[in-house]
């Protein structure tokens, strides 16, 4: 469906136009159409679908651009998402004269405050750094009619519950709430219903087609050799954008600097980075200065990644839902995608877990990509192994991201 028969005002449909917007997604057909009556959405849709658009464009139709003061609170769970999704109310209310503003932990909060002072009508925040402005009288929200959550489940992992729910009694009276989510078991469903009251409208996109449009695969690696199976596989895939997924922190820089080391142009990203280091990673990324970008799911969650043709999980995710947060990264709004696994024996119970709770099918090949029999897995636990020598054996137990 065309973006032009959703019945969206002209200055919407011109901002679209200047941006490439013609088509619209499933999810943003859906949410567009519920949001334009006024009701309040749960909405399930995977990275990749265009949903950061499918809640920017109606909520754009909504603000009155003459009262200089927030209207609208979108609260994410890190950094990057903030900027990101700031980024697409800029783009999107082009000639428009609303303003928007991310704002976050890591940055200087009075600068936040003088441009809280300029009235923009968006605040795109993380819900930490939204308090303190809050408990510093630095914000008012007493015109605020709009509420959005985005990446839901993953805010609620990172501890934000209490946040989110001192926020929501901050607020007046809220016209339209929105909280969208990759993953909403029904406990997260239930959670979510408070926010959005009895008279909300769930929409779950059709994740399938993008799922089906991955190859998913794994390779058996003793854990000590993940670290040359991953040079070895990528050499046989050159000139790719790759994203690598580790475990702990300290792993996402080791393995870039064994990268860099071997000949590969890398860059790396995880939760204790400066915010000015996370940005200068990220941009080089995106500026194709490095073609493989090392990170955690935690750090990595909700950034803007384009074209992304290749996703290794160096570790098998203990999670079956974060492995669907990871693939989302390739195979973006149904276009061909690859994901690969390196997996011990003893992690091959993940394996299945995964493909039970996700409803794939994932085949075990060798470096050279043929089919393997799969044999029954093993029992046993995530426990590693490590060689002697100088070199960190990646892929231990537990850490923080």
């Amino acid at each position: 469906m065309l973006f032009s028969e959703l019945n969206l005002d002209k200055r919407v449909l011109d901002a679209l136009e200047k941006n490439g917007y013609t088509e619209a997604t499933k999810i943003q057909q859906e949410v567009i159409r519920i949001a334009m009556e006024g009701k309040n959405i749960i909405g399930q849709s995977q990275t990749g679908t265009g949903k950061t658009a499918a809640f920017v464009i109606p909520l754009l139709q909504k603000i009155d651009a003459n009262l200089r003061k927030p209207q609208v609170i979108v609260l994410a769970p890190t950094r990057e998402l903030a900027m990101q999704i700031r980024e697409e109310f800029f783009k999107l209310s082009t000639g428009m004269f609303i303003r928007s503003l991310a704002v976050f932990g890591g940055s200087n909060i009075r600068t936040q405050r003088e441009a809280l002072e300029n009235g923009p009508q968006v605040i795109v925040a993380t819900p930490g750094r939204l308090i303190d402005l809050i408990e510093r009288r630095f914000i008012d929200l007493s015109h605020v009619e709009y509420f959005v959550l985005d990446e839901v489940d993953r805010m609620l992992d990172m501890g934000f519950i209490d946040d989110i729910d001192t926020i929501w009694s901050r607020l007046g009276t809220v016209k339209q709430s929105m909280t969208f989510s990759a993953t909403i078991p029904q406990e997260v469903k239930n959670l979510l219903a408070k926010y959005a009251g009895e008279g909300y409208e769930s929409i779950k996109a059709n994740e399938e087609l993008m799922v089906s449009k991955i190859d998913h695969s794994f390779i058996e690696v003793p854990h000590f050799e993940k670290y040359e199976m991953l040079k070895k596989y990528l050499g046989q895939h050159k000139d790719k954008k790759v994203v690598v997924f580790a475990r702990m922190k300290h792993e996402t820089e080791d393995i870039a600097d064994l990268l860099d080391r071997d000949g590969y142009r890398t860059g790396c990203l995880h939760g204790d980075m400066q915010q000015r280091d996370r940005t200068r990673s990220l941009k080089r990324f995106q500026d194709g200065v490095c073609d493989i970008f090392v990170t955690t799911d935690v750090a990595a969650r909700g950034l803007n990644m384009k074209d992304i043709e290749l996703v290794v999980n160096y570790h098998v995710p203990e999670d079956p839902e974060a492995y669907i947060h990871r693939i989302g990264r390739t195979g973006r709004a149904g276009a061909e995608g690859r994901a690969i696994m390196f997996v011990t024996k003893q992690e091959q119970r993940l394996v299945q877990n995964i493909e039970r709770r996700n409803k794939i099918k994932i085949r075990q090949i060798d470096i050279n990509g043929n089919e393997v029999v799969r044999l029954a897995a093993t029992g046993g636990g995530l426990g590693g192994h490590h060689r002697a020598g100088s070199r960190r054996s990646f892929g231990g137990g537990g850490g923080s991201y």
